[in-house]
């Protein structure tokens, strides 16, 4: 599966993109540990809190449809007016402050969004 992602964290500027996007045009020097482009073997808000000192929880998460950009559709490898599935995911702290923003992109036609158990 082909999918698109980026990630903003409080201690961190950079973003992380799949490790299908490539992350060589950037400076290893300028890329966080929790930005290298290797996979993370814990689930995200394990990793969050290992990468944070800090306990995390999803605060909120949402799924829309819509066409992709031009940077995701050329990722993609999509037309222009191909449909897209977007979620985007926000994580906070124990006091309620956000610590990190995740959106990821999926093309709409090959890919099945799973809801409950």
């Amino acid at each position: 599966m082909t999918w698109f992602s980026w990630r903003s964290t409080s201690n961190s500027a950079s973003l992380d993109r799949s490790e299908r996007i490539s992350t060589a045009s950037r400076p290893k020097r300028h890329l966080t540990p929790i930005a290298q482009p290797t996979a993370i073997a814990d689930a995200w808000p394990a990793a969050l809190t290992t990468f944070l000192g800090k306990q995390v929880r999803l605060a909120s998460s949402q799924v829309t449809a819509r066409h992709p950009n031009h940077e995701e559709a050329a990722a993609l490898a999509l037309p222009s007016d191909a449909a897209v599935l977007v979620r985007e995911d926000i994580y906070e702290d124990r006091r309620g402050s956000p610590v990190d923003f995740t959106r990821t992109v999926w093309p709409g036609d090959t890919t099945r969004l799973v809801v409950g158990g």
